[in-house]
């Protein structure tokens, strides 16, 4: 629903409701009201944006529970998880429920081009996928690593992805 509604107000008009900053997003979803004030926002982009508020705020708790259960934190999940951390250029935690699903996840984020090139940064990125216990143990169970980075740091090879037939640090370096 919330990509069909492209506002027409505001310094935000032509802009889709996805593409707007969550701060505004939230303000659209129960805007206050200055004395005088003769506009509205349209009951249709607050009904949108009450859907899209939800969504942006359930990501936030998931974000503030990866970094918890990332930095050794317990009680957040009750089985083993997979946590992918981003370095370099990119950033960000994802948790997901198996290794599998973290690096389709992961093959997916980083798409072949038309000349079977994977698009990321064989310069700054570094990608690590981190077996977490519930008990917040953790450690490296697959990795990419840029060239400034030691990629003999965790004593494996660098990572496949799926469908794969070479490591992804070979898929993405272009000469």
């Amino acid at each position: 629903m919330t990509a069909l509604i492209t506002l027409t107000f505001g310094k935000h008009a032509g802009k889709p409701l996805n593409d707007v900053p969550p701060d505004y997003v939230k303000w659209l979803a129960e805007p206050t009201y200055r004395e005088r004030s003769t506009f509205r926002v349209p009951a249709d982009v607050t009904a949108a944006a009450l859907i899209l508020r939800d969504a942006i705020e359930i990501q936030e708790r998931e974000a503030k529970d990866v970094r918890a259960q990332f930095n050794g934190k317990t009680g957040i999940c009750e089985t083993i998880s997979y946590i992918v951390e981003r370095l370099g250029d990119i950033d960000g935690l994802t948790r997901h429920v198996s290794l599998d699903a973290a690096l389709v996840a992961l093959s997916n984020e980083f798409g072949v081009n038309g000349d079977g090139i994977r698009d990321i940064d064989t310069e700054d990125n570094r990608l690590l996928v981190w077996e977490v216990l519930p008990s917040g143990h953790k450690k490296v169970v697959w990795h990419f690593s840029g060239d400034h980075w030691n990629a003999d740091e965790f004593g494996l090879e660098q990572g496949s992805l799926p469908g794969d037939d070479k490591p992804l640090y070979e898929m993405a370096y272009t000469l």
